[in-house]
């Protein structure tokens, strides 16, 4: 049997345990990266084990037969704003590891794509096949165009195609502004 939201939610003896738990493995950590909309509280990282790349609370209560397994995210949204139900918790910090309550709203599918979007330009390629970075085609442009870095030795640094330097040069690929 699994211990449900519901039953958190309304056992206060029980919510108290999962908080002094769930407490019990944080870090203040420094501002966010790249949040959605001015942020002005630090990230608070979760340092229990990890599901991926979020979190995972995890917790047994043999005496009502039961473990409580959530993302650590979802449980902080619990714990602090109230019911998640079928909804998405998003970082609005764009921190998958952060846990701070002033961070998380909730949201849908929609809503979660049009945070990547977003953000997609300042950590990490959205698409997540993409060999390179944000990061990695601005120095591309800038070793090409500043310092004559020929499209061969780019290729090989980054490891990639000549004709992928190229189309990024053209922008073609990667149209971004720096």
């Amino acid at each position: 049997m699994k211990l449900t939201d519901e039953m958190i939610q309304q056992n206060t003896l029980l919510r108290k345990e999962v908080l002094n738990f769930f407490n019990s493995h944080l870090l203040l950590d420094n501002p966010p990266r790249a949040p959605i909309k001015p942020i002005h509280t630090q990230c608070i990282k979760w340092t229990g084990p990890r599901d991926s790349e979020y979190g995972k609370f995890s917790m047994s209560r043999v005496d009502l037969g039961g473990v409580f397994e959530r993302l650590a995210h979802i449980v902080s949204y619990m714990l602090f704003k109230g019911y998640v139900g079928n909804q998405l918790v998003l970082h609005e910090c764009q921190e998958s590891l952060c846990v701070n309550p002033e961070h998380l709203v909730l949201g849908n599918h929609q809503l979660n794509a049009k945070h990547a979007l977003m953000n997609r330009k300042t950590i990490k390629p959205f698409n997540k096949i993409h060999k390179l970075l944000t990061e990695d085609v601005l120095s591309i442009r800038n070793l090409y165009f500043k310092h004559d870095y020929p499209t061969k030795i780019l290729a090989e640094m980054y490891k990639v195609t000549p004709k992928h330097i190229q189309r990024i040069l053209n922008e073609e690929a990667w149209n971004i502004k720096p």
